[in-house]
């Protein structure tokens, strides 16, 4: 299904008076991604969507925003017509979800993100402006190695190729400048969704893997820091695709959290 105006959805639900889940993919994925979280949503409508230009969702013109992308799910949710959901981010789709929460409090009933970046250091914020130059020059065929080899644990890598593949190949499907456009929201637009004033105030989980440098335990626990009552779940042993991984690290302490809302 798609909106006027292009957005590619998949909509599960049963009745208006479940509470509803959305789900944003990351950088270079696509709404399919979020399938091995898929059973762990019973008793919620679930909506999951492609962003700008990745899978099945038409391309943007212009520069890609936090704003601009806070807008597109405002935009699905008027569509529907739901009046507020939990929305659940991986990565890139984390910073979405946060800066949606901000921009929108009376529309997040809670908020997840897994594996998403915080305050980085110069260092850190050197190396993604690097990576960024690299796919703008070359598009996801320049990085996508990199990340795969980083993404995931070394066992899992060489034991799984079937399923890195897909992943590889959901990237390099992806129209490079797109890619490249919403990369650049990865690299660059951090500033606004740290320490917002007023800060976040819904209900929060915000999710990290242990060996995941680019999206630290750290930068876990300092987000989850800037909203009262949020919890932290580090998920051990595991990297930056632990939900593909090891679903139950991540579907698990998920699951507890939306409790709540049922």
């Amino acid at each position: 299904m798609k909106t006027p105006d292009g957005t590619a959805y998949d909509w599960t639900g049963s009745s208006p008076q479940q509470p509803v889940v959305v789900l944003v993919h990351g950088l270079g994925l696509n709404r399919a991604s979020w399938a091995p979280q898929s059973p762990g949503f019973a008793g919620f409508a679930r909506l999951r969507y492609d962003l700008p230009g990745h899978g099945e969702s038409a391309a943007l013109d212009g520069r890609a925003t936090l704003p601009g992308l806070s807008a597109q799910l405002a935009g699905l949710l008027d569509h529907l017509k739901i009046g507020c959901a939990v929305v659940i981010g991986f990565s890139l789709g984390g910073m979405i979800a946060r800066h949606f929460a901000q921009s929108h409090p009376h529309r997040t009933q809670g908020l997840v993100v897994i594996n998403s970046a915080h305050a980085r250091s110069a260092r850190a914020q050197a190396n993604i402006l690097l990576r960024l130059a690299e796919a703008q020059k070359s598009g996801p065929a320049a990085t996508v190695e990199l990340a795969l080899s980083r993404w995931f644990t070394p066992g899992f890598y060489a034991r799984n190729p079937e399923i890195v593949d897909a992943i590889r190949q959901t990237i390099l499907a992806t129209d490079p400048d797109q890619y490249c456009r919403l990369y650049r929201v990865l690299a660059e637009d951090m500033a606004q969704i740290i320490a917002p004033v007023p800060p976040i105030s819904c209900p929060a989980l915000v999710m990290a893997a242990e060996l995941d440098y680019g999206q630290s335990p750290d930068m876990a626990r300092a987000m989850a820091a800037e909203i009262a009552g949020a919890e932290v779940s580090i998920a051990q042993g595991l990297n930056h695709m632990s939900p593909t991984e090891s679903p139950a690290a991540i579907n698990t302490p998920l699951a507890v959290f939306l409790r709540r809302f049922r």
